[in-house]
């Protein structure tokens, strides 16, 4: 928590470092091979992210609405690339006889570019009071 900038002095940046890091380290760990503990990671990761989702930003609508509303796509666009990415992940996973290393790197891309659109929002949010 960051207390000189009012939208960065809540829990939610904390949740927001570190699910990137289970989403990120997950969906690396599964396409480097172990799959289990890759798709775990990845899956609580992604769940921590996508519940906290709705209140993080109605929280932010609250703080700084002007500048929260402008940061809609933001939020839709990682919403929708975690969701592929989670589907990747579980079907790849348990749906599959033999795993496919190609749908693992989809997945991990989609979870990239997911977590930059999360960093592109959050960094988007900061606002210094004058």
């Amino acid at each position: 928590m960051l207390p000189t900038v009012k939208t960065w002095d809540t829990p939610f940046t904390i949740i927001e470092m570190y699910s990137a890091m289970f989403i990120l380290g997950g969906a690396a760990t599964a396409m480097l091979g172990l799959y289990r503990i890759g798709t775990w990671l990845f899956l609580i990761g992604a769940a921590v992210t996508l519940i906290v989702r709705i209140p993080y930003f109605n929280l932010m609508r609250s703080l700084a609405p002007e500048l929260a509303n402008a940061q809609c796509g933001w939020v839709v666009a990682q919403s929708l690339l975690l969701i592929l990415a989670t589907i990747l992940i579980i079907f790849n996973g348990c749906c599959r006889q033999k795993r496919s290393t190609s749908l693992y790197l989809i997945a991990f891309f989609c979870t990239l570019v997911s977590t930059l659109c999360g960093r592109i929002l959050f960094y988007n949010l900061w606002i210094i009071p004058m």
